[in-house]
């Protein structure tokens, strides 16, 4: 199965098709700055930008670098202040033309992407080992399934598939947050 993974940056904006049954990337992936100011009207044109320079009509995840609810980005830290409150998935569906691939677009918080372990080949609640994957393959991966292939990470230049081992013994304990 194939997903298009779009990575929203403070600097750039960066997609590529994902093909998670061989965990890689399957096309290199195409990168364009990220407008200034960084607007949701202008940052949502370069994520069409990228997506259509693969001609791309199937699922699409994206992250974002901001607390992300529901689809609905709530900070906006190397963005435009615009972005606070804003249902970002609604905004990215429409800009690429409706329900892309019968799906809306899916957008996640950049980091929780990155934590969010997907299973290499069973639930995750039953699999001795978890894929780690980059944030924009884990937003595309999330509308399809809870188990998937394995994931791509970067490393270096090279992308690359890791393993984690699950953590043993209790859940760690909730920090308080300040507000």
């Amino acid at each position: 199965m194939k997903v298009f993974g779009v990575d929203i940056g403070g600097s750039g904006i960066k997609g590529a098709p994902v093909d998670l049954e061989r965990g890689e990337l399957a096309e290199e992936r195409h990168k364009v700055l990220t407008p200034h100011p960084a607007t949701p009207d202008a940052v949502a044109d370069g994520v069409k930008e990228v997506v259509d320079h693969f001609g791309w009509t199937g699922p699409v995840g994206a992250t974002f670098p901001g607390v992300v609810t529901d689809g609905t980005t709530r900070t906006a830290a190397n963005v435009d202040k615009g972005w606070i409150g804003l249902d970002a998935a609604g905004l990215l569906t429409t800009r690429l033309g409706g329900e892309v691939g019968g799906s809306p677009v899916t957008v996640l918080n950049d980091a929780d992407a990155a934590a969010w372990p997907r299973c290499a080949s069973a639930p995750a609640a039953a699999a001795p080992a978890r894929s780690s994957c980059s944030p924009s393959a884990r937003a595309s991966a999330a509308p399809s399934s809870p188990t998937a292939a394995w994931c791509p990470t970067p490393s270096s230049a090279t992308w690359s598939c890791t393993a984690m081992t699950p953590r043993s013994g209790p859940p760690p304990r909730p920090r308080r947050t300040r507000r």
